[in-house]
């Protein structure tokens, strides 16, 4: 006990006692830090802030910092001093994680890889997901995701990635026509190999995926060899700039029969007898491709007159004659 004594007209004698001084706490004692939010909350009884040299001082606001050393102690109370402060160092923040890796993206979605423990952001940080899938997207448009490792109930978020920066996909147009180029085969006569067609990104267009070409011939697939009208149709494997495009008619030609000149029998009249005559007509050597086979036959002479014409014809759709008729 301490004496103090005033002095004055009339002193009076007064008596002030102190408590003894509590003990200090543990450094895990009197206070729970929030991580996700980045706060702490201070115990009745206690007070949290810096100590250096013995000096505390009473942090003010609830906010806190990771990697930094704190004071607590217990707080004065009446005439109970307050304690001696002891420290504690808050947690290290994780280790920053490298960019997201692309996974895959359309005109309307992004997807990057997700890693366990982290969460994705494409505004910058001011929203967060678990999922590295990203909806709702507007095609041909810049994004940048980043990504962190994030805060749970015993540990603070990690700083921000890098970002990774992802262009949407084209949007598929209504008429894929206008994606490509359709050039038919610079000979359309039949020569018993197939006449292709060229199908090809038009110029300025990139990013399109592979273009596979099939032909149909009266509603049925097929290569484009022999005589007839081929309707052409493409399908677009995905791109790095567009969706799939499923198949899709880009064009139309016509294949030919390939002339042939016949040779003709020099007889120029023929004498009836009764029965039937043939005047013959033949194919000149190199006039077949390699591998064909092609007979001509003729209509045949019976009755007598002035003139007759004789015709010739071919058991091969693939070839035309040149000089089909002959007049006696």
């Amino acid at each position: 006990p301490v004496a103090l004594n005033w002095v004055g007209a009339a002193a009076t004698g007064v008596t002030l006692t102190t408590g003894t001084k509590p003990t200090a706490p543990a450094s895990t004692d009197g206070y729970t830090i929030n991580y996700i939010a980045e706060t702490i909350s201070v115990n009745t009884g206690y007070e949290v802030g810096t100590g250096s040299e013995g000096v505390f001082t009473k942090l003010t606001g609830t906010a806190i910092t990771p990697n930094t050393e704190y004071a607590v102690r217990k707080e004065a109370s009446g005439n109970v001093p307050a304690s001696d402060y002891v420290t504690f160092t808050t947690a290290a923040r994780p280790a920053t994680p490298a960019a997201p890796a692309l996974s895959s993206k359309t005109d309307t979605a992004i997807t990057v890889t997700a890693v366990t423990g982290q969460e994705y952001s494409k505004d910058n940080g001011t929203t967060w997901q678990d999922s590295g899938e990203f909806t709702g997207l507007t095609a041909n448009t810049q994004y940048n995701i980043i990504t962190r490792v994030k805060a749970t109930s015993t540990s603070f978020k990690s700083e921000n990635s890098n970002a990774l920066t992802v262009t949407t996909k084209m949007a598929t147009p209504s008429d894929p026509k206008s994606l490509i180029d359709f050039t038919p085969n610079t000979n359309l006569v039949y020569s018993r190999t197939a006449k292709t067609a060229v199908v090809a990104a038009k110029s300025g267009v990139e990013g399109l995926g592979n273009i596979t070409v099939t032909y149909e011939k009266d509603g049925t697939e097929a290569s484009p060899v022999d005589v007839g009208t081929y309707k052409v149709y493409a399908t677009i494997a995905v791109g790095s700039n567009y969706n799939a495009i499923d198949k899709f008619e880009g064009g139309e030609f016509t294949l030919t029969a390939k002339p042939i000149t016949l040779t003709w029998s020099e007889i120029t009249t023929v004498v009836y007898n009764g029965t039937e005559q043939t005047i013959e007509a033949t194919i000149p050597n190199g006039a077949v491709v390699n591998g064909d086979t092609v007979n001509v036959s003729t209509n045949k002479v019976i009755n007598a007159g002035d003139a007759q014409t004789i015709t010739a014809t071919l058991d091969n759709d693939n070839y035309t004659i040149a000089n089909p008729t002959k007049t006696l």
